[in-house]
């Protein structure tokens, strides 16, 4: 009588496990596709921003060129020097213009 008692608790326990098992994976499942589909959708929304972003720059860029050539040139300062750079730049160069204070 005990190990019938036994075997049936066992049985139990293990359809316990079975059910918790499938519950765990089918969980999973959905959360991952739940991921993918948000990320998809961020991705979408980034590009539109980009895009947006894009036609700004241009519309701005495109009113006063000399103003946007200053200002990639200072972009790219900010991507070429730091605290080790040693610069040697003929005098005529764009970068030596704008380091004397020369921007014509």
């Amino acid at each position: 009588m005990i190990s019938e008692r036994e075997s049936k608790a066992q049985e139990y326990l293990s359809k316990g496990d079975a059910s918790k098992n499938e519950i765990t994976a089918e969980t999973d499942r959905k959360v991952k596709e739940l991921l993918a589909k948000t990320e998809a959708k961020a991705e979408i929304i980034r590009a539109e921003g980009e895009g947006e972003a894009a036609k700004i720059y241009n519309a701005s860029f495109s009113k006063d060129t000399e103003f946007y050539s200053l200002y990639r040139t200072l972009e790219s300062y900010t991507k070429t020097v730091n605290d080790k750079t040693v610069i040697v730049l003929p005098s005529d160069s764009p970068y030596a213009k704008l380091l004397s204070g020369n921007t014509k």
